[in-house]
């Protein structure tokens, strides 16, 4: 019943994916109810006007004859879909109820099941022949490996430079991509999406591995490797996979590719991450090295309106344990974004703009990007009035403003943010000197949320952002509108400034 089954089951027949056979447990019974009541859908119908090649197996107790279905399974040019009728809760108190789903037996009722099933062994212990077919299993995985051994051997022979490859694949030997593409010449003054496509074809240029697609809008998101080529049902040697409207099955095959060693990447609008966060959230329990390639970050997308405007989105992920969360402002933290995605041993979430973005870079050394948060403009005197925090489009307004503050007499300090969770994982020391702890008039600029900046600003700084949802408006306007303009970071900094006047911080101290 569920969509991501269902997305999953149509791309594979479209891709003609022949080696994939599904056993369906088909036994008219749901968690509340008998599917009567939920499902009326003509399974073997569907699944044969998807390209599946359908068997149905009536009786769910012969093994013999799911066994040969299967063997016919593999035969198959099409994908194959097996049905198998069955009996929910077979011989027990509760068969054909959907009683059997959850209700545990208790020791008269299942003592009757033994009985009734002819089985004598006693608890916790497995009758012969369950243990001989365990051995045979046990025997058949030494088998494997042993096979796999020596055709790595002949590989070896055969192949060298391959050999060598895959070897530095499987030990996972990455050259140091962000010192490599720091060498080249900054792309300025472009939007992040424009920016992580050029950065994306660069390291798919040096890794083999890296595959991946959209959900139907490469176009837009510009994740896509240009001399890839596209997965069809006749070329499969290719890096681009086109998943068309199908986010959720996108983002669930793309933790598939991650547990065989696969670099991949899955893109599609923020906004639509919506309909991916149970495959997101799986690849933050099982930390797989999964890279989220989401633009359209924020309102800047303008007239789309709110159902395309993000806006609770970054805090939500920002929440969610074993993710690293980026929102980038120029080349050098892309860069760093896009690195850190491939060494990262769980996934990475880019959050990249639809518009273009002033370049800007920071006073201090580059190589502090590598923090997660850093000084990207220092203060010019020793005497600091305030610390504004910003990342992705925003960065720029609040270098502006910093300019501004200073015309008024105001020495200001601006931190780009764009990992809060790999900036949490620096030393205190290293906190301390970006964002002093004792330090309180502190303001933060994101077009999102406020919700996760108050752990910055505290009850004596000020957050500015978007708690509400959208409009269809020009960027301009709406930026205007919810206060993201240089000319507000400067009024609420300086309102944070004269209520904490008292609390002015020197560094000489």
């Amino acid at each position: 019943m569920e969509g991501v089954c269902l997305e999953a089951l149509n791309f594979a027949g479209n891709l003609n994916l022949n080696k994939l056979i599904v056993l369906y447990d088909s036994n008219n019974i749901s968690l509340d109810s008998g599917t009567d009541k939920t499902f009326n859908c003509d399974v073997k119908k569907m699944m044969e006007g998807m390209g599946f090649e359908v068997i149905t197996v009536n009786d769910g107790n012969d093994i013999n004859a799911i066994d040969s279905a299967i063997e016919k399974a593999e035969q198959s040019s099409k994908p194959s879909f097996i049905i198998i009728k069955t009996i929910i809760g077979f011989a027990s108190e509760h068969q054909n109820s959907n009683k059997a789903h959850g209700l545990v037996l208790n020791a008269e009722q299942l003592e009757k099941l033994k009985k009734d099933l002819e089985i004598n062994n006693l608890p916790f212990e497995y009758e012969r022949d369950v243990q001989n077919h365990l051995q045979e299993v046990k025997n058949r995985f030494k088998l494997v490996e042993k096979e796999f051994d020596l055709r790595i051997k002949n590989y070896q022979k055969k192949y060298k430079s391959e050999y060598k490859e895959l070897i530095s694949f499987y030990n996972e030997e990455f050259f140091d991509a962000y010192n490599y593409l720091l060498s080249l010449e900054p792309v300025q003054g472009k939007a992040t999406r424009e920016v992580g496509g050029m950065v994306l074809n660069y390291l798919a240029s040096k890794y083999p591995q890296i595959v991946g697609g959209t959900a139907d809008l490469s176009s837009s998101t510009k994740a896509y490797i240009k001399d890839g080529s596209n997965v069809e049902k006749a070329n499969f040697n290719a890096k681009n996979i086109l998943y068309g409207v199908r986010e959720f099955s996108m983002a669930a095959i793309t933790n598939g590719l991650a547990l065989y060693d696969f670099m991949p990447f899955a893109s599609t609008f923020m906004v639509f991450s919506d309909y991916m966060k149970g495959a997101i959230r799986l690849s933050a329990l099982m930390k797989l090295p999964v890279t989220y390639i989401l633009t359209h970050d924020s309102v800047a997308v303008g007239e789309d309106g709110p159902t395309h405007e993000p806006i609770e989105h970054l805090a939500g992920f920002r929440s969610m344990p074993n993710l690293a969360v980026f929102r980038p402002c120029n080349y050098e933290e892309t860069c760093f974004a896009y690195s850190y995605s491939l060494i990262n041993k769980a996934p990475s979430l880019l959050a990249l703009t639809r518009q273009n973005i002033p370049y800007v870079s920071s006073t201090e050394s580059i190589k502090d990007v590598e923090k997660g948060g850093y000084i990207i403009s220092k203060e010019i005197k020793k005497e600091l009035h305030a610390i504004i925090i910003a990342t992705g489009s925003e960065v720029p307004l609040a270098i502006d403003a910093q300019k501004s503050l200073l015309e008024k007499g105001y020495n200001v300090r601006v931190v780009s943010m764009p990992c809060v969770e790999v900036f949490e994982s620096q030393t205190n020391k290293y906190k301390e000197k970006v964002i002093p702890k004792s330090f309180e008039s502190i303001v933060t600029v994101e077009a999102g949320s406020t919700q996760p900046w108050y752990k910055y600003a505290g009850k004596r700084g000020c957050c500015i952002g978007i708690d509400t949802f959208g409009e269809s408006a020009p960027q301009d306007y709406l930026f205007e509108k919810y206060g993201i303009t240089t000319a507000n970071i400067v009024k609420k900094t300086i309102e944070v400034i004269k209520n904490n006047k008292s609390k002015t911080y020197s560094l000489l101290s």
